[in-house]
């Protein structure tokens, strides 16, 4: 993430139903796509024509935006990562190429044309025990002496108050309150703070409340204990946010950048598009504790994670293998990433926007867009105050239009069709 601040300024529709084909198939008369549906070819970058067009516009009528390029016949990088997020969701190969598996997968859950998909978390699940417990865990900023990292703090916390959110002490609290707020031992972290927002009328029509144990660099004595913190809330509350750097894309980290005692590492590589540099990476290869494998998904329960950080695209695709988060898959795990590089000016209006889409019920697809609108609006400013684009990590506005993404929610009981 990084460190610009100026110029920030803070439907209801019939039930989502099973996937079912629809007749007729809107893709049934195109020879192009029957050559993939034939097993003849497949389709992927590079590809242009109507055809190209017909997938994208299946893929954003169920919730895979194009933000950067829309619906424009052109397969670029921007489908072929859409379409790698459907894959993975529907467990086919994230290969980013339509071959004739993906092909009959899109053709059958694609809503009708000129109807499209409203994504929301599994409501019900969140809030079963009348509550929603959430954590959310704030990196450490390096930048200016740790100015940067009081003022982010800082602007969570006040935005959770113009939220509606009270601050509350576990050990001021009588045992009844405790155990209402889901703060006993299994989960109160002593150095945390806690704050606690009652939604009379909540996601699912019922009263919830919204408890949230909010955790720094400074709510443990030591990186490693911060850290686990998190790994914690990872195997306990229905809703979990990271915000802060992403280390070269190897994932959560709560101390300085040239130490691996607070890294929480979900890829060793960086991903991709990642590369850790020493004496990071020596580090991380010296703390062994700080693997994923050791982490697992809440016990019979339902998760949403949002990591709000550069580019975690690169590995949040391991948050939901099982092969490394045992128990997890599509199914019980919902995540939301972004694509880019990210600003930290931006990062806590983003979070408190994920913090009310929970509290408010909203959908899933109104936070990303509004996030990345947000996103665009800034670095339009930046732009505007004659940066250079090479300080913005080659970002510019069309990029930061798709700055965050979501996935897992497609097969959502929750969702509409509008």
């Amino acid at each position: 993430m990084r460190t610009e601040r100026a110029g920030i300024d803070p439907s209801d529709g019939p039930a989502f139903e099973a996937p079912r084909p629809h007749p007729p198939d809107r893709f049934a008369h195109d020879p192009a796509l029957g050559r993939v549906a034939d097993r003849l070819e497949t389709l992927g970058a590079g590809a242009r024509g109507p055809h190209v067009a017909l997938v994208q516009r299946a893929l954003v009528d169920l919730g895979y935006r194009l933000s950067r390029d829309g619906v424009d016949g052109a397969w670029g990088t921007e489908t072929t990562h859409a379409l790698e997020r459907f894959q993975r969701d529907f467990e086919l190969a994230p290969t980013g190429r339509l071959d004739a598996e993906t092909l009959a997968t899109l053709a059958r859950l694609a809503p009708p044309p000129g109807q499209s998909v409203e994504r929301n978390p599994e409501w019900d699940r969140l809030t079963e025990d009348g509550r929603i417990d959430l954590t959310i865990a704030h990196g450490f900023y390096d930048e200016e002496e740790g100015r940067l990292l009081s003022w982010s703090t800082g602007r969570l916390v006040a935005g959770l108050f113009d939220l509606g959110f009270q601050p509350i002490d576990p050990d001021r609290m009588t045992e009844g309150d405790r155990d209402r707020l889901g703060l006993g031992p299994e989960r109160y972290e002593p150095g945390a703070s806690y704050f606690v927002r009652t939604v009379p009328s909540g996601p699912g029509g019922r009263p919830v409340d919204v408890v949230v144990a909010f955790v720094s660099p400074e709510s443990a004595d030591s990186p490693e204990g911060v850290r686990d913190q998190l790994v914690r809330a990872l195997g306990r509350d229905e809703a979990v946010v990271y915000m802060g750097h992403a280390r070269y894309g190897t994932g959560p980290d709560f101390d300085a950048i040239d130490s691996g005692r607070g890294n929480f590492v979900v890829d060793r590589t960086g991903g991709p598009l990642g590369h850790p540099h020493a004496p990071l990476s020596d580090s991380i290869a010296a703390a062994p504790r700080s693997m994923l494998p050791r982490v697992s998904a809440p016990p019979d329960g339902y998760q949403v994670l949002y990591f709000q950080a550069c580019t975690t695209e690169n590995y949040l695709p391991s948050l939901r293998d099982a092969r490394i988060f045992p128990g997890r898959d599509r199914a019980n795990t919902d995540v939301i990433g972004t694509t880019i590089p990210m600003r930290i000016a931006t990062a806590p209006l983003h979070v408190l926007g994920f913090v009310s889409m929970l509290c408010e019920g909203r959908s899933v697809g109104a936070f990303v867009d509004e996030a990345n609108e947000r996103e665009r609006a800034y670095i339009r400013s930046l732009l505007d105050a004659g940066i250079p684009p090479a300080q913005l990590d080659g970002v510019d506005e069309a990029r930061a239009r798709g700055a965050l993404f979501e996935s897992g929610f497609a097969d959502n009981a929750a969702n509409r069709v509008r």
